[in-house]
């Protein structure tokens, strides 16, 4: 088993949990800080700066990436290839867009349950489609994000 302690996982996990809340409260702001600033800050202006805001360490991760691929130049050199890596670019635009107009309808609060949810079907398919055992432990994990997720849910729908 690779699943263990490990402290400077926990203290990047926490780090990127405070970065995230801190990221997603900064954009509701300037989402609803003026009738100017909404419309020129819509989700996909948001969209275009903050993939803007990327490209240096993309373009780092690239750098580092070229020599590998003039290595094996010949693996992506078929139509298929770019065709994905086409869809892949498109696919994540839209999920920027998305996220962002989510934030802009929801509170953070929402997005971040939302976000660590998701996870409780992938997790539940990658268990189905690799043909792992699940423990006591990887099952309770599960009861407890599925339980969690409809008690935020009827929470949500009862105080509203």
């Amino acid at each position: 088993h690779d699943i263990q302690f490990n402290f400077i996982g926990y203290v990047v996990m926490i780090a990127n949990v405070f970065a995230s809340t801190s990221y997603l409260l900064y954009m509701r702001y300037v989402m609803s800080r003026d009738e100017e600033a909404k419309s020129f800050f819509d989700q996909w202006t948001l969209s275009y700066y903050n993939n803007i805001i990327s490209l240096p360490f993309l373009i780092v991760q690239c750098s580092s990436e070229l020599q590998l691929y003039l290595a094996n130049s010949a693996d992506y050199n078929y139509f298929q290839f770019y065709v994905f890596m086409i869809i892949s670019g498109i696919n994540g635009l839209l999920i920027s867009v998305c996220s962002l107009w989510t934030i802009s309808v929801t509170s953070p609060t929402t997005f971040a349950i939302v976000g660590a949810l998701n996870k409780v079907p992938l997790t539940i398919l990658g268990f189905l489609l690799f043909d792992v055992k699940i423990n006591v432990s990887g099952g309770i994990s599960i009861a407890l994000g599925l339980v969690a997720g409809f008690l935020f849910t009827f929470s949500k729908i009862v105080y509203k």
